[in-house]
C-alpha cells in the first residue's frame, strides 16, 4: 500500500465552520443515529472505530443529504423537486429524506452504480438517468436543474460539509469521554475520499480542533487514486471499476479538493485485494457490515501498521453499509 505526502499544507483556522457544524449536529441529533463507537488496542495504538453504517440509510451521506434539505426547504418546496449526482449513497440518502417529506427525486446515477443501491432507489420511486462516470453525470443533473428550474443538490457543497461534519465532532466527544488529557495526545484521522464530502469537512474539523496535534490521511482506491495525480502529475489512472464503487470518481471536485489539500498531509490508494480484505475484517472481527467504500480508511491499519504506530489515537469512520449479502459473502468466505 503507498502513500504520497503532500508537502504544500496551508492550513487556515476556520472557527466559523466549528461553530456553524456543532449548531446543525445538535439540530441533526433528533433525525439521525449516534454512530457506534469501538476502541481496538492494535500497534500500541488506540483505534476509534467510529461506526456510521447504524444509519436507516446505511451511510454517513444522510447526514450531508438532510442539512442540504433543512437548509434549503423553502426553495425545493417552490416545484418540489430534487436533482442530483450520484455514485449511490447521496441519492439513496436524499431520496430517503425526500420520501418522508413527500419530494419528488431526480438522481443521475453511473452505469456501474451497484444493483444494490440501484434498486433500493427504485423502491423509493426515484426517477433515473444513466450517464457513463460520475462526472458526466454531474453535467447532465446540473443541465437538467437549469433547463427546469429545478433545485439541484450537487453533493459537495458549504450545506452539506456542515451536515457531514456532524460524524467527527462525534467521534471529538468520544474521544474525550476515552481520555481526559486527549487534547495532549497525537492524532491521526483516516479519511475516504470520493468527491470529498466527508473527507473536506472532517479535516476542517480535526485540525481546528487538535491543531499541531493532529495528522490527517486520506485513502481512495488504487484506480482512482485522483489526489495523488494532484502531488504527482506523472501518475496515470486506469479509472477501471473498483470494490469501492462509492469513491469511482475520476476527478476531486472544486469545493473539496482546495480544503482536502489545505489540511490532509498523507494520500494513500488501496488496492483491490486490500479493499476486498479491509471488508473481511470489518465484518469478522468488529460485526461491522461495510459496502467497499465504507472500508477504505480501515486498510491503511491493517497494510501499513508502522506508519500508524508514530501515534497514540488514530479515528477510523467507517462511512458505508450498502452492500447485498451475496457480494459480502463472497469477500469474507
Amino acid at each position: 500500500m503507498d502513500y504520497l505526502i503532500n508537502k504544500n499544507l496551508s492550513f487556515k483556522k476556520n472557527k466559523n465552520f466549528l461553530i456553524k457544524s456543532k449548531n446543525y449536529k445538535s439540530k441533526l441529533k433528533f433525525f439521525v443515529q449516534k454512530p457506534r463507537f469501538i476502541i481496538k488496542r492494535k500497534y500500541n495504538v488506540n483505534i476509534l472505530y467510529v461506526d456510521d453504517t447504524v444509519q436507516k440509510e446505511k451511510a454517513f451521506k444522510v447526514r450531508g443529504a438532510l442539512t442540504e434539505v433543512l437548509i434549503n426547504l423553502k426553495k425545493i418546496k417552490k416545484k418540489n423537486i430534487i436533482v442530483l449526482a450520484s455514485t449511490g449513497n447521496f441519492a439513496y440518502s436524499m431520496a430517503s429524506i425526500c420520501k418522508q417529506k413527500k419530494i419528488n427525486c431526480v438522481s443521475f446515477v453511473t452505469k456501474s452504480i451497484d444493483k444494490f443501491k440501484l434498486d433500493k432507489l427504485k423502491k423509493l420511486g426515484v426517477k433515473i438517468f444513466f450517464s457513463k462516470n460520475y462526472e458526466i453525470a454531474k453535467k447532465n443533473a446540473k443541465k437538467y436543474s437549469k433547463k427546469n428550474n429545478y433545485f439541484f443538490s450537487n453533493g459537495c457543497n458549504k450545506n452539506i460539509f456542515l451536515g457531514n461534519a456532524s460524524l467527527m465532532l462525534e467521534a471529538f466527544e468520544q474521544l474525550k469521554k476515552e481520555d481526559k488529557n486527549i487534547m495532549d495526545k497525537s492524532i491521526l484521522g483516516i479519511l475516504p475520499v470520493g468527491n470529498g464530502s466527508l473527507a473536506a469537512p472532517s479535516s476542517i474539523i480535526l485540525k481546528n480542533i487538535f491543531f499541531n496535534n493532529v495528522d490527517v490521511a486520506c485513502v481512495e482506491p488504487f484506480n482512482f487514486k485522483k489526489s495523488q495525480k494532484i502531488i504527482n502529475n506523472k501518475i496515470k489512472l486506469n479509472s477501471k471499476n473498483t470494490v469501492a464503487d462509492g469513491a469511482a470518481i475520476k476527478k476531486l471536485p472544486k469545493e473539496s479538493k482546495k480544503i482536502i489539500f489545505e489540511n490532509c498531509k498523507y494520500f494513500f490508494s488501496a488496492k483491490e485485494k486490500e479493499i476486498k480484505n479491509s471488508i473481511k475484517y470489518l465484518f469478522k472481527n468488529l460485526k461491522i457490515k461495510s459496502e467497499g467504500a465504507g472500508a477504505l480508511t480501515n486498510t491503511v491499519i491493517l497494510f501499513n501498521p508502522k506508519f500508524v504506530s508514530n501515534y497514540d489515537y488514530v479515528i477510523v469512520p467507517i462511512c458505508g453499509g450498502n452492500i447485498d449479502n451475496k457480494k459480502l459473502l463472497g469477500y469474507i468466505d
